[in-house]
């Protein structure tokens, strides 16, 4: 009942995560844009899972998680979720019936097991799908302890060997389990129980059985970290000591110890990033000493009498150590997801502590179960609205402005959700926020840049892109908007250094930077040009429909009329729904003053074939579809359309465009087609580009 109680409570508390996206903030490393992920569980993949450093970690059984979930549910963000939610319940009940196993106490195991389930410093790793590894990390280690448990009381090789497949599972999770050797030995003085005292008279025992038993499990740990290390340096994700210095480290370890105790007790501003502090007032290093060595100097001095004490206030401390930022990794100064496995220390020392101290209490019992409550009522509640905050990149990151200073990660990520729904003005000022505060920062320079471009800043565009490229000369995306920059300016010589710096920075998918830059030499009427850049682009990506409509639109600009044929029904034999190919064909066999390249007939299928994809919602292949019906003799046929055309066009404002048409209406009526006075295919709608991952 208790088991069935804490899975539906939990239950509750995250449903709002079910309703959740992913978001951008390692989810597109870890599921959206990883193709290795996206595929499911294949054997290439499953060999990439073990030999990858991608993310700068080797966590393998994350890997594979993620995959089966993609195999499962695709590109479903609820399913990925439910995994997450699902993986935390059992951790909770794991943790009940482990703990109840080891010490006896039913009610206590339950009310530990509830605070981890229900505590808001753990929406983070539930609630982020890339913190899968944290809650696979805990489901092992919590099979781990119960399996180490097993083996101490029946001790057998069987018994050990299953420890250890355990714990090689877990840090195939996440690395962070490399301290569990030392939980393992905590346990063993309580509840197992392995240790007496005086110690003087078991000292043998505690260093030839005890502590060598656990180097196995030692050495696990340290190849874990081994690993973990180089892989993390490979990724340039550990910061050097010049830049944050060892002293800096050690002051914002010992407040995060604190600030970690200060929101198990009070879980309010939680936010999945908080910012490094270049510097830790002088006040908050001292309470953060006396605080860590009162709690210490308590604990150590009931070891005896309340031996879970000590046990429960070292394995807080010690399961941090890997996470606390005397190696840095990343730019925060701490992160909610890192309790994940240590906050059960501190909750053993509050539920065992509260019994203790109420042992001889009058109506004990009603007292505890209202304190339980009044503890995890409130708890519920901060839990579930911290998880409504996950609900999108957009909500989150706009919480985590409201609740933290000077945050520019999260600026970054807001200024990129805003681009994507086209409120380019607002990300422009994120993306500014972030220079400000973190000058340094290419992507924001960068991306700073494009929306300047798109607010028709071009000069401040420009130097924004410069500056970024002064932090990092290899920046693919800065050389990118200077060279579609200074081309739209006709600065071709100067434009023509950064393309090629673009293609040398470009180490797959060469053709999308062609094809970028022949579209906008062809929007400068460079047509040889552009002409030069499709066809290096179609030699790249021969099979890539949008290409070849591309290098047909350039022969057709310079009067190549057959070979743009050749390239639109080459181009169509490859994708036959593209709408735009089919349009641009039809237009030509419609209206070229050429009568052997005119094809009435063939003109008004392809045009039909277009609108049906479209909906008759585009104005200007409706249009071609009334110049195929008058070259076919079509005439009233033609005639209704160009009306339709010219009603749509007034409907939408283009007074310019309903003009035209009504036009030619007047010339259908008449009985006439439309010719093209030359090869500009004017009436042309602009191709759409190829959307790649590389873009």
């Amino acid at each position: 009942m208790i088991c069935l109680l804490l899975a539906l409570v939990t239950l509750a508390v995250y449903w709002p995560v079910l309703d959740a996206g992913f978001i951008n903030y390692d989810d597109q490393g870890y599921v959206t844009d990883n193709p290795c992920v996206k595929a499911g569980l294949t054997w290439p993949g499953v060999v990439w899972a073990f030999t990858t450093d991608h993310t700068g970690n080797w966590h393998p059984l994350t890997w594979l998680s993620h995959m089966l979930d993609c195999q499962l549910f695709g590109m479903k963000a609820g399913g990925h979720h439910l995994s997450n939610v699902a993986l935390h319940i059992i951790n909770a009940l794991l943790l009940f019936l482990v703990l109840g196993n080891l010490t006896g106490a039913l009610w206590r195991s339950a009310m530990v097991a509830a605070l981890f389930a229900l505590h808001p410093l753990h929406v983070e790793s539930v609630a982020w799908v890339s913190e899968r590894k944290d809650v696979l990390c805990m489901l092992f280690w919590i099979l781990t302890v119960g399996a180490y448990a097993k083996y101490a009381r029946v001790p057998t090789a069987a018994s050990y060997a299953l420890v250890l497949l355990l714990f090689a599972f877990c840090l195939m999770a996440k690395p962070m389990g490399v301290t569990l050797p030392f939980v393992l030995l905590l346990l063993d003085y309580w509840p197992l129980k392995r240790i007496a005292f005086p110690l003087r008279h078991t000292l043998r025992s505690v260093l030839l059985h005890l502590v060598w038993e656990k180097l196995p499990l030692l050495a696990l740990a340290i190849l874990s970290s081994v690993v973990t290390l180089i892989v993390q340096h490979r990724a340039g994700a550990v910061a050097a000591v010049s830049a944050l210095p060892i002293e800096l480290r050690l002051a914002n370890a010992l407040a995060s110890y604190v600030l970690y105790l200060k929101k198990m007790l009070w879980p309010t501003g939680l936010a999945p990033l908080y910012p490094y502090s270049v510097s830790a007032p002088i006040e908050l290093m001292a309470v953060a000493v006396l605080v860590l060595a009162g709690f210490s100097l308590l604990a150590f001095k009931c070891s005896r009498q309340r031996p879970y004490l000590v046990v429960g206030w070292l394995w807080y401390l010690g399961t941090l150590v890997p996470v606390i930022g005397l190696v840095q990794v990343g730019n925060q100064s701490m992160a909610d997801r890192y309790t994940y496995i240590p906050l059960t220390g501190l909750f053993i020392c509050v539920v065992w502590g509260a019994a203790d101290l109420t042992a001889n209490w009058r109506c004990r019992t009603p007292i505890l179960a209202a304190a339980a409550a009044l503890t995890l009522i409130p708890y519920c509640v901060l839990t579930t609205a911290q998880a409504w905050q996950w609900k999108d990149s957009e909500t989150l990151f706009r919480h985590t402005l409201a609740v933290t200073a000077d945050n520019a990660i999260a600026h970054y990520n807001l200024g990129c959700v805003l681009v994507t729904q086209g409120k380019i003005n607002e990300a422009a000022d994120h993306f500014a926020e972030v220079v400000r505060i973190l000058p340094t920062f290419a992507d924001a320079r960068s991306d700073l840049g494009q929306a300047l471009v798109r607010q028709g800043k071009i000069e401040d565009a420009i130097a924004s892109f410069h500056q970024a490229l002064r932090y990092n000369p290899n920046f693919r995306q800065a050389h990118f908007g200077l060279a579609s920059v200074l081309t739209e300016q006709g600065k071709f010589e100067e434009a023509d250094e950064h393309w090629m710096a673009v293609l040398q920075l470009t180490a797959t998918n060469q053709w999308v930077v062609y094809d970028q830059h022949g579209l906008l030499l062809a929007k400068q009427g460079k047509a040889e040009a552009a002409l030069v850049q499709f066809s290096k682009a179609v030699e790249i990506n021969s099979k890539n429909a949008a290409l070849h409509s591309h290098l047909a639109m350039a022969l057709d600009r310079l009067g190549r009329t057959r070979e743009a044929i050749a390239e639109y029904q080459f181009a169509l034999s490859l994708n036959p729904k593209l709408p735009d190919v089919l349009n641009n064909l039809a237009w030509i066999l419609a209206t070229r003053p050429d009568a052997e390249v005119r094809n009435g007939g063939q003109a008004v299928r392809l045009a039909e074939q277009a609108c049906l994809l479209t909906g008759y919602r585009n104005v200007m292949i409706v249009g071609t579809l009334g110049a195929a019906y008058a070259e076919a003799g079509r005439f009233e046929e033609a005639m209704a359309t160009a009306r339709k055309v010219e009603a749509l066009a007034l409907a939408d404002g283009n007074k310019e465009l309903a003009e035209k048409n009504h036009k030619l209406a007047e010339l259908f009526r008449s009985r006439q087609p439309f010719r093209e006075p030359d090869n500009s295919a004017t009436g042309v709608p602009t191709p759409t580009v190829p959307q790649t991952p590389s873009q």
